[in-house]
């Protein structure tokens, strides 16, 4: 403040006290990377770029510029994309596919499922879901179950049982042997295990042998030998002529 009265001019100094602000800066997880003192209404500098593994550092949460108060300000990341591959195998080691996954996600595999020849695709060897490293699939199959018609039928030609059976698998045939007059049942005219095509097999009969009875009697009447003959065969008769 200037005055002048009588030729002398006086000057007063005013000093204003400016106020400071607290500026921290701390990292993802509350690390205290530096602290700053501030003027009202300047700018706060931060402090190297910090790292964070698996992250890239985008900057920070709050504007530090023309500062008017204490503040904390905290670093901010992206998390990085990883990727991941993951190949699909068949059977035999041939390669069906192969995929980049970004981590955490689910491979999608190939477009079409893979086929064999006799058998089902059910799935593949490890779960595809949550990729966290380099993986290796392999397709799974389950064998396709192939039935046979076994068809049983008597001497004469008549169908006596019709069965289905799974390749590999013995048949079971009628519930009861089928019979014939004269003749015994004996079994059948082809094998009926290890059904591996279809099949027709024939009952198979042995004729019943039958018996007559030869009896020697003397010129009396006296028995002197009585003998059981097969059918169409010649008696022997007594050890010695009467």
């Amino acid at each position: 403040v200037s005055t002048r009265e009588g030729g002398f001019s006086d000057t007063c100094h005013i000093t204003v006290s400016v106020p400071t602000y607290s500026v921290t800066f701390q990292d993802w997880d509350g690390t205290i990377l530096k602290t700053e003192q501030v003027e009202q209404g300047k700018s706060a500098t931060a402090p190297a770029n910090p790292s964070r593994d698996g992250y890239t550092f985008t900057g920070w949460d709050k504007d530090f510029t023309n500062v008017q108060s204490d503040l904390t300000v905290t670093a901010q990341y992206t998390k990085n994309i990883v990727y991941y591959t993951v190949t699909f195998l068949d059977w035999d080691g041939t390669e069906l596919y192969v995929e980049q996954v970004e981590e955490g996600k689910d491979a999608v595999g190939p477009t079409s499922n893979p086929t064999r020849d006799g058998y089902t695709f059910i799935g593949w060897s490890k779960p595809i879901t949550n990729i966290t490293s380099d993986l290796t699939v392999i397709a799974q199959y389950q064998q396709n179950i192939v039935y046979y018609t076994v068809t049983f039928l008597d001497w004469d030609g008549t169908e006596l049982h019709v069965e289905q059976v799974e390749e590999g698998k013995d048949a079971v045939g009628p519930t009861s042997n089928p019979t014939r007059d004269g003749y015994t049942f004996i079994g059948w005219s082809k094998p009926i295990t290890n059904i591996t095509s279809n099949l027709t097999v024939i009952a198979q009969y042995e004729q019943n042998k039958i018996y007559y009875t030869v009896t020697f009697l003397d010129w009396d009447g006296t028995e002197l030998h009585v003998e059981q003959v097969e059918e169409g065969k010649d008696a022997v008769g007594p050890t010695s002529n009467p």
